[in-house]
């Protein structure tokens, strides 16, 4: 199953298009994801943390790795309502550089979303994870696929 889901995303990127968003620079989509990376399993998870040092959410990775180039919102129920971004229809449409969002406690409908990453492309995304301790590479498999709530595209 995990290698179908994969094999789909990446020929879906193949059919629709390239890999990277199209309006977006290249240069600086590729600068905010070796940013990302060069922070993976370098920085423990902390809930509400803020810091690349001292310990950081998955929001505030993203809103950090992000900042050279836009000013995102805190929270990842801010930043899911964040009037500049393009809603991307379906994971069949994922880019380089797009935020996915994640809701996994749905019998909690007073909160919106739960989790947030950047797709890396080929399958994969970077975020900070408690359950992972903190940012790190996973791969889009089922568990996490089922569980999109959204996906967005920042343009830069």
């Amino acid at each position: 199953m995990k290698l179908k889901i994969i094999l789909h995303i990446i020929l879906s990127t193949l059919i629709f298009g390239s890999e990277y968003p199209h309006g977006s620079s290249r240069n600086h989509i590729d600068k905010v994801l070796n940013r990302a990376l060069s922070y993976n399993k370098k920085v423990k998870y902390v809930w509400g943390g803020t810091s690349l040092k001292k310990g950081i959410d998955c929001s505030a990775f993203v809103q950090k790795i992000f900042s050279p180039y836009k000013k995102l919102p805190r929270t990842t129920n801010q930043q899911i309502q964040y009037s500049k971004a393009k809603n991307v229809p379906s994971a069949r449409w994922i880019k380089k550089g797009d935020l996915i969002y994640f809701k996994f406690e749905k019998n909690k409908p007073h909160k919106k979303v739960d989790h947030v990453g950047i797709y890396l492309g080929n399958g994969k995304f970077i975020h900070a994870s408690s359950s992972l301790k903190g940012v790190s590479v996973s791969i889009l498999t089922s568990k996490w696929v089922r569980n999109i709530m959204r996906i967005i595209r920042i343009q830069i």
